[in-house]
């Protein structure tokens, strides 16, 4: 890669994020990291170590796919020091990641990462991104209806089914599925029929096989009872890391589950994923 040594300085001067004295000693140095990098698309911090903003999601996972990019391509150019400063970079933005998942609004993401982060510089920047990350959501088109009761143990189905999949956890998915061969499961991958299929094939190879990490978050929950039978539609985020090759993929879409009403509580009889719509012209259909 053509200069080098000119880009190490003002990629790592992202350090100033996690509290760490910025590396950027030599402005000339700055002024021309920031035009090679533009030709080259290499991931270059804000001058003065001011953080970067931060659009949404996949521009977190595009600032640490490069970052990940240039350490290979550069180890050899990059001291400790560097790499150091390299992975305290990567470290906040998986942590911001993260956050942005955990955090339940605005006010409560900006609150998490300075507590994450005490030492955080370019407090606009963490404001614009927050925006940027949760803008102001609709009312969910149609309420609840339902018992109280109901609808609590309903949506701790969900977590329990989302924490089944981020964990791997089949006694877990066993307490909450209905195990035999009427429940469906119907995935961009493939339908599967019966728990067992769903067992092997969905939570085996789909979710373990290929996914060394993930992370099922689940958010925008409405729930329809009706009597011993129960809709719930939700949207869904998924950050995950391939087991093969380490590569971070997230993921996002919209789901529906069908429930029964049982002498053990409410059961799983069917799910039906998809990702989020297309739109585009000629697309979707």
């Amino acid at each position: 890669m053509k200069h080098a040594k000119s880009l190490i300085p003002a990629i790592l001067a992202v350090s100033v994020m996690t509290g760490a004295p910025a590396l950027m000693t030599e402005p000339a140095y700055a002024a021309e990291a920031s035009q090679s990098a533009v030709a080259e698309q290499q991931p270059v911090a804000a001058n003065n170590g001011v953080h970067t903003f931060l659009s949404n999601v996949d521009a977190i996972d595009h600032e640490i796919a490069a970052l990940k990019d240039f350490q290979k391509k550069d180890s050899t150019a990059l001291t400790e020091k560097d790499q150091n400063a390299a992975n305290q970079k990567l470290t906040y933005l998986h942590k911001v990641k993260e956050l942005v998942y955990e955090s339940k609004d605005k006010a409560d993401f900006i609150q998490n990462v300075k507590a994450a982060f005490p030492n955080y510089a370019g407090e606009n920047d963490l404001e614009m991104t927050a925006a940027a990350l949760f803008p102001k959501k609709q009312e969910a088109p149609i309420p609840d209806t339902g018992s109280a009761q109901d609808i609590a143990a309903i949506k701790k189905v969900i977590d329990q089914y989302a924490d089944s999949i981020t964990n791997y956890d089949l006694k877990e998915a066993e307490r909450i599925w209905q195990t035999d061969d009427r429940t469906t499961f119907i995935h961009p991958r493939g339908n599967e029929y019966g728990w067992k299929a769903i067992r092997d094939h969905f939570y085996g190879t789909t979710m373990h096989e290929h996914f060394s990490k993930r992370h099922l978050y689940v958010r925008d929950i409405s729930i329809q009872v009706y009597g011993d039978s129960a809709v719930a539609v939700f949207y869904w985020d998924f950050p995950a890391v391939f087991r093969t090759d380490g590569t971070e993929v997230t993921t996002h879409g919209r789901e529906t589950q069908v429930y029964e009403r049982t002498k053990d509580g409410w059961k799983i009889v069917h799910v039906h994923y998809s990702q989020m719509p297309i739109t585009g012209e000629k697309q979707g259909f």
